[in-house]
């Protein structure tokens, strides 16, 4: 996990030279440039300023006159930002990279289109005036909620933000529901909102909607306090508090249990409300929530709402769940926000970050029956993860799934799973699953990458059955009852029959030493699980089943017997070896 520290954002003071020149040489030169119009309404067209070029880092911009601007580049910069009599549309991304406040005058405007963006990377105080900024709903019908937090600052209530949900159907969480009082409160800076649709939406024709958002834009240090309740999950609904899309990864990084360098209060999972699935009874599925760590993300891959997975970015007026862990903050800063990837609800985009980027191979695994249900997990082989259960890198399984797919640490379900590099084809992974219906289900390579796409098999063996099968060439159908199973299915990649004494790959990773006093147990690859040792009889005569190590040393056995040790691996196999002691 060390190595992890490596990736995260150098401290401003690290690097103080560079940013002098990026952002307060600029200042110290700014030219003031103003838009006139003289052309047309558009940014990009350079006879419309009165310098007669586009504006720069190292220009002052100014929109007066009672001008409409129009944004209408991909990529915006200037060095300050003024409107005092006129309105300025954003359909793109503006970065304004010095070191004063955005200032919209009463009367004026500044209008965020869906999916633009607005940086500040100069500076990190308060803004001056009121924007707009638009954001869309994903498909959405009749009692589909979507999760929320807002970009401003001001006076704007919940009841203003969407007149037509429901008043007693908007809720914030901090380990348990909130009722919000839409009325009279307003959104807080990095909370999360969870809305109901509008009551005029249809009841089965999925439709996008789109709300406004209207106050101050947030900027700079942004922290919300997390604490640990009594269930055995700590939740907190949190939110990206800026006019611009955010990394994941960078937030992650700094609020990470163990390592994080602002807070170390969370587990690294990150979930995402997908409202795939319509309302049922009186319950929403808990399945509906796509998951996003170090190690990749899974998707709710069927539904009506959002069937992507979460791409690393974090979309202005995205809420989202955090895993609490321990009792502080939780911390957003402007240094991890972006100038791209700001579409709709975590929509996948390239990256467009300078952070190192972590060796990945990936698996994505789904699991699918006659209804409508669809579960995926991921396992990868990760830089920086273990065999083990690592913060950031694991995704520990909620446990309110009704059907749903996993792999298995220690016995525990996670829906995501990082492992150890290098990546060793004689590696096994227990998988598990929990269905809620008798019948056939089907296993499904959904997608890989990384060295899986050169040529690795990857092959799942049911042991039920003593049938191994190759996932690359076809989904893999079985006949399952309902209920929890956790002993039936193994990842692997190696289309070797599973044996004991004679799966000669595995049984020379483990190496058993006897001396006169003690004999002792080492695995090179997978963590022991637990230990057995049996004399020729078959009698039990040492057990130990709480190990987690690599090696373990037994003392005080007889001298001048043979033994028979049965060896339990964390990745679910299974090594029995004879010996002279």
């Amino acid at each position: 996990m060390t190595q992890l520290l490596l990736l995260k954002n150098k401290t401003k003071h690290a690097f103080f030279p560079l940013l002098y020149i990026l952002f307060l040489a600029p200042t110290l030169l700014a030219q003031s440039n103003s838009f006139n119009g003289a052309t047309d309404s558009n940014w990009g067209t350079a006879t419309n300023w009165s310098l007669g070029i586009i504006p720069t880092a190292t220009h002052d911009v100014t929109v007066t006159g009672g001008k409409n601007v129009f944004i209408d580049i991909a990529f915006a910069t200037c060095n300050s930002l003024t409107v005092t009599d006129g309105n300025l549309s954003i359909s793109g991304n503006l970065n304004v990279v010095g070191t004063t406040a955005i200032t919209i005058a009463e009367g004026s405007t500044l209008t965020l289109e869906n999916n633009a963006s607005l940086i500040q990377s100069g500076y990190e105080g308060a803004n001056i005036g009121n924007i707009n900024v638009i954001r869309n709903t994903t498909p959405i019908i009749l009692d589909d909620y979507t999760y929320w937090s807002s970009p401003t600052t001001g006076t704007q209530t919940l009841a203003d933000f969407s007149p037509l949900t429901q008043r007693d159907k908007i809720f914030t969480y901090n380990n348990a529901w909130i009722s919000a009082n839409a009325n009279t409160e307003t959104f807080t800076k990095g909370i999360g909102c969870i809305f109901r649709s509008p009551e005029n939406i249809s009841t089965t024709v999925p439709t996008i909607s789109p709300y406004l958002f209207t106050g101050t834009p947030n900027n700079g240090d942004v922290d919300v306090s997390v604490v640990l309740g009594s269930n055995p999950e700590s939740l907190r609904l949190v939110g990206n508090p800026y006019p611009s899309a955010m990394d994941a990864d960078t937030f992650i990084l700094d609020n990470l249990i163990g390592i994080g360098s602002i807070n170390q209060t969370i587990t690294g999972t990150l979930a995402f409300w997908t409202h795939n699935h319509t309302l049922s009874g009186n319950s929403y599925s808990a399945s509906d929530y796509a998951k996003y760590n170090l190690s990749g993300q899974i998707a709710v891959p069927f539904g009506t709402g959002n069937t992507s997975a979460p791409s690393g970015y974090i979309a202005s007026g995205q809420g989202f769940f955090v895993e609490v862990i321990a009792n502080g903050n939780v911390s957003f800063r402007n240094y991890m926000r972006l100038d791209s990837g700001n579409t709709n609800f975590y929509r996948t985009n390239p990256r467009n970050t300078s952070r190192a980027v972590l060796e990945k191979h990936r698996v994505w695994l789904n699991l699918t029956n006659a209804t409508t249900n669809v579960s995926q997990t991921l396992v990868g082989y990760i830089q920086s993860a273990t065999n083990g259960v690592d913060p950031g890198f694991d995704s520990l399984l909620a446990g309110t799934e009704k059907f749903v797919l996993y792999s298995l640490i220690n016995s525990q379900p996670f829906a995501l799973q990082g492992r150890a590099l290098p990546f060793k084809d004689i590696d096994i992974v227990p998988l598990g699953y929990k269905i809620d219906l008798a019948g056939n289900a089907t296993i499904t390579l959904d997608h890989v990458d990384g060295l899986f796409l050169n040529g690795q098999k990857i092959f799942l063996e049911d042991q039920l059955l003593k049938v191994t099968h190759d996932l690359k060439l076809a989904p893999y159908t079985f006949s399952t009852g309902a209920g929890t199973f956790n002993n039936r299915f193994l990842l692997r990649y190696l289309n070797t029959p599973l044996g004991l004494e004679n799966f000669k790959d595995l049984s020379q990773t483990v190496a058993i030493t006897s001396t006169e006093q003690e004999i002792t147990i080492k695995s090179q690859l997978d963590s022991i699980e637990q230990v057995a040792i049996f004399d020729v009889l078959g009698r039990l005569i040492f057990e130990n089943k709480k190990i987690n190590k690599h090696e373990i040393v037994v003392s005080g056995l007889n001298k001048g017997q043979s033994l028979i040790i049965k060896i339990h691996l964390t990745n679910g196999q299974i090594v029995s070896k004879k010996i002279m002691h």
